[in-house]
């Protein structure tokens, strides 16, 4: 399996891809600008991949728990 590099991960600043500011819906958007949109949440993608669906009670969970998987295509 291939490891990241240091020199390839070093410039990603995980805050600049969270906000708490309003924004437009991700899905709204694509769908207005012509996209077709599916949508899966953690359990259903997890589900999907075979995996574990994660423990509801760990602090990962909790940092996710309204997170969503999206899939537009054209």
């Amino acid at each position: 399996m291939n490891k990241l590099k240091p020199e390839f991960i070093k410039d990603i600043s995980i805050g600049s891809l969270i906000y708490d500011d309003e924004r437009q819906d991700p899905i709204e958007w694509l769908r207005e600008h012509g996209w077709q949109v599916d949508t899966a949440n953690r359990l259903e993608q997890a589900a999907a991949y075979g995996r574990p669906a994660p423990s509801e009670h760990s602090d990962v969970t909790s940092l996710w728990s309204d997170a969503y998987f999206i899939t537009a295509t054209r």
